[in-house]
């Protein structure tokens, strides 16, 4: 199966996982608790088609020997990727700068989301800086060793709040595909950190690849099943930050599918004769 394929096959994924949340939130999730109502077939149909996506991404990804071996993971010339770093930084930031009054006005806010919100703001501040980089035609690997594990460390700190919050009621709650999701994304930037430092292998190529894929799969579905479901009325009244923080998440998952999508449309060098005789 070529890369393409699995790329395709996420896009496909994420749009059928959405729909099937949107008729979740519909019709069987109590959103005042955040529990399934009743049992539903769509259920295991949708962690079944995340399992399913995953085996497939990391089988194909192991099995072809060639994974990786003429191309780094991140492109020389990334002006796509650029954009979207650009796009992902600046949402963000808007997003993390949104909540800022709130976190240091509200005398009953936790220390764990003042610290959540003022690392956003550096890993916001990081992804622009990529963006320029990468827009302006400068290649990301090497250009950093320490500065790529600022969004790695937002991320975990976002995974560990929101694990200390749902952890009571996972094994039945509908936050269990929010955590999924914030889960692929702390592994995806930390290899995205490989990455940019130069310090990536065959391995943390493939983890790197395989993060990506499924980051961008539950972040989608997650993201945009929660945003449908707004917009048809399935919750109560919602803050503007709730809405403003889903989106970045969703600039967040366009990132990740074009670090795959690199992969997937990666070509070898081609050698030319003139090449070959300037040696």
């Amino acid at each position: 199966m070529r890369y393409r394929t699995i790329c395709g096959l996420a896009v496909a994924s994420a749009a059928a996982l959405a729909a099937l949340r949107l008729w979740q939130y519909l019709w069987i999730i109590d959103v005042s608790t955040g529990f399934y109502a009743s049992f539903s077939a769509t259920i295991p149909i949708l962690y079944g088609l995340l399992a399913a996506v995953f085996i497939v991404t990391f089988t194909v990804s192991f099995l072809d020997k060639s994974f990786f071996e003429e191309t780094p993971a991140l492109p020389h010339r990334g002006r796509a990727l650029g954009f979207f770093l650009l796009l992902a930084g600046a949402v963000n930031l808007f997003s993390s700068a949104f909540g800022t009054p709130d976190a240091f006005l509200n005398a009953s806010q936790e220390p764990k989301d003042m610290i959540a919100i003022i690392l956003g703001l550096i890993a916001s501040a990081v992804l622009l800086y990529l963006g320029v980089r990468a827009v302006s035609g400068h290649s990301l690997t090497g250009s950093s060793k320490f500065l790529p594990l600022l969004p790695a460390a937002w991320a975990t700190i976002r995974l560990l709040n929101a694990f200390m919050h749902n952890a009571t009621v996972l094994p039945i709650s509908e936050n269990l595909l929010t955590l999924l999701s914030l889960i692929a994304m702390t592994v995806y930037f930390l290899y995205f950190a490989f990455a940019v430092s130069g310090n990536e292998g065959k391995f943390s190529r493939r983890c790197f690849f395989i993060s990506g894929i499924m980051g961008f799969v539950l972040i989608t579905a997650n993201a945009l099943g929660m945003l449908t479901a707004a917009a048809a009325n399935a919750f109560y009244a919602l803050e503007p930050y709730w809405f403003i923080t889903r989106i970045a998440d969703l600039t967040v998952a366009a990132v990740m599918l074009c670090t795959a999508l690199n992969t997937a449309f990666a070509r070898k060098p081609v050698h030319t004769p003139n090449a070959e005789i300037a040696q």
